[in-house]
């Protein structure tokens, strides 16, 4: 009888070990997760800005038109886009000097992406 009073609460302390190490890999792993999460919409925003700056750089040289906002707002959710248009200066004279900005919101954060390229503004869109 008395042996028996001497183990009895071992299961207990093994019980109450195993439960906090699971409660610690759970956590661990609900922190990861999470962080991923963030990570991945940072990403997907900035993918959206920077798909939206270049294909509006890419319609600026092949038609010389920017796109509708409207269809901007369709195709890239939540990104807004401004668009600057310049005469090329120095060796540049005689092209166009396009610099698109693309802004989206992750969050609390904003994510701005700038794209700028050079081209021949209407001669190349009457090809």
């Amino acid at each position: 009888m008395n042996r028996k009073s001497k183990n009895q609460g071992w299961l207990l302390v093994e019980l109450t070990i195993g439960i906090t190490i699971l409660v610690l890999l759970i956590v661990g792993w609900t922190q990861a997760t999470s962080s991923i999460s963030r990570f991945n919409k940072w990403q997907l925003t900035q993918q959206r800005c920077n798909s939206a700056a270049l294909a509006q750089l890419d319609s600026l040289s092949a038609t010389g038109k920017e796109i509708p906002t409207t269809d901007i707002k369709k195709l890239w959710p939540g990104v807004e886009i401004s668009t600057t248009l310049t005469p090329g200066q120095g060796q540049w004279t005689g092209l166009t000097f396009a610099k698109v900005t693309a802004t989206g919101l992750n969050e609390d954060k904003k994510i701005i992406v700038t794209q700028a390229r050079y081209f021949l503004g209407e001669r190349q869109a009457e090809r």
